[in-house]
């Protein structure tokens, strides 16, 4: 554990990282995006634009994957949120893709030949459950109210995506099937009774991205299309839904898409900056690009509030982003 103590007075973090040498770092910004602390951590990977950051507890979960073809760092990392105290669990997997944190128990997602691993870890005993699916593959997990949310695509049928719902006990209790949505899962948020992913088709057909939209009283599944072909971060704001209009394979996409699914209104703003990922605390939202971080007033069409230019250090480069009062 990396003891930081005192309390940091800020809004936003950003961390920095490689996955050549264990080399890390967080730096907190203030409302202005002024830094006012850095805190380096000896661990490879730590974060991606891949996988969201999960919120739990007073702490945000990120993964720390470790080198390159190595992959072996065996834990998810725990940052307390005050004063950014690093707590690791351990986790006896090659390869963490994904996470999922509730108040007792974390879970990750692993693949080893052709088998994937869903490994939950009590985070107080640090008892371990482990349950497989042979030829599938997760890289989403969820977790609210009880129920874990796997998004699986099996490797005999690439096209066609599942989504299982496992309990505490890791007990399966229900499977959807999400063979009407687009091909590509990327990331997920709850909207009252809903859970809505955004899902985008094969990079060669310039399709509209679409919302997978899953009733968590019914079960039944709809989708509802965009105006984007890319789309990747969300964020439930209020009674809406915040897209990135970003493919980051490709590292373009300046947008996003304000979704109000009852009037099935989509309102596109051109931020003018990167928006790999995007973070929400009350009505501020934060886009992290390439090389830059900036803040918006989202509750005023998203006037830009302040803009900087990032410097990162020596080999290391933007992965992760979180903010102090999410």
């Amino acid at each position: 554990m990396h003891k930081q103590q005192t309390k940091i007075n800020y809004a936003v973090a950003v961390v920095e990282t490689t996955a050549t040498t264990k080399k890390s770092l967080i730096t907190y910004y203030s409302k202005q995006l002024k830094p006012v602390k850095q805190q380096p951590l000896k661990y490879a990977a730590l974060g991606s634009i891949w996988n969201n950051e999960i919120y739990s507890g007073g702490k945000v979960f990120l993964i720390p994957t470790g080198l390159t073809k190595m992959e072996n760092e065996h834990k998810v990392l725990g940052i307390d949120k005050r004063n950014g105290d690093a707590t690791s669990y351990r986790v006896d997997r090659t390869s963490i893709q994904g996470i999922a944190v509730s108040s007792s128990h974390i879970y990750t997602t692993s693949n080893l030949n052709a088998v994937n691993y869903i490994t939950q870890v009590n985070r107080k005993s640090n008892k371990v459950k482990e349950i497989e699916l042979p030829f599938d593959y997760v890289s989403l997990l969820m977790y609210r109210n009880g129920n874990l949310f796997v998004f699986s695509t099996n490797f005999n049928d690439i096209q066609h995506n599942r989504l299982f719902i496992y309990n505490d006990k890791l007990e399966l209790k229900r499977k959807v099937d999400l063979a009407e949505v687009p091909q590509y899962i990327q990331k997920a948020t709850f909207l009252n009774n809903k859970l809505v992913f955004t899902a985008t088709f094969d990079p060669n057909e310039p399709k509209p991205a679409e919302l997978g939209i899953v009733n968590l009283d019914s079960w039944q599944v709809s989708t509802f299309r965009l105006k984007e072909s890319a789309a990747n971060d969300i964020i439930a704001y209020k009674d809406k839904l915040i897209v990135a209009n970003t493919d980051v394979v490709e590292s373009r996409g300046k947008s996003i898409s304000l979704i109000d699914l009852h009037s099935k209104e989509v309102t596109l703003y051109d931020l003018n900056t990167g928006v790999d990922r995007l973070a929400l605390s009350g009505d501020t939202l934060y886009a992290l690009g390439a090389d830059e971080l900036a803040s918006f007033d989202a509750a005023h069409g998203f006037a830009i509030k302040k803009h900087i230019k990032l410097m990162f250090h020596e080999g290391l480069g933007r992965s992760a982003l979180f903010v102090a009062k999410p």
